[in-house]
């Protein structure tokens, strides 16, 4: 498939599919951790490891500037915003 339209694709999935998805191949772990669309707007609604990693790893990879970060508690553990917020906190310059 031609980039354009592989972005496409996994842009309709959801963090803990789009982090299994990027284990498939090389070609796909590489799309999405160098894809924009990925990595420029954060929408953590899930509070599994894989997704504090992803979230771990999009923070601190990322080298621009005007992330947007959007964090969903409501159905979150209670001890997630312990480990939430440091770690955003550290990149807070970088959140828009």
């Amino acid at each position: 498939l031609p980039v354009e339209l592989l972005t496409e694709t996994l842009g309709y999935l959801g963090i803990d599919d789009l982090l299994r998805a990027s284990h498939a191949c090389k070609r796909w772990r590489v799309l999405t951790r160098r894809s924009r669309v990925f990595w420029s707007a954060i929408n953590l609604v899930a509070f599994s490891n894989s997704a504090l990693d992803f979230l771990t790893t999009r923070l601190e990879g990322y080298q621009g500037s005007g992330v947007q970060l959007v964090l969903n508690l409501q159905h979150a553990p209670y001890n997630v915003f312990t480990i939430v917020a440091p770690l955003v906190s550290a990149h807070l310059h970088r959140l828009s």
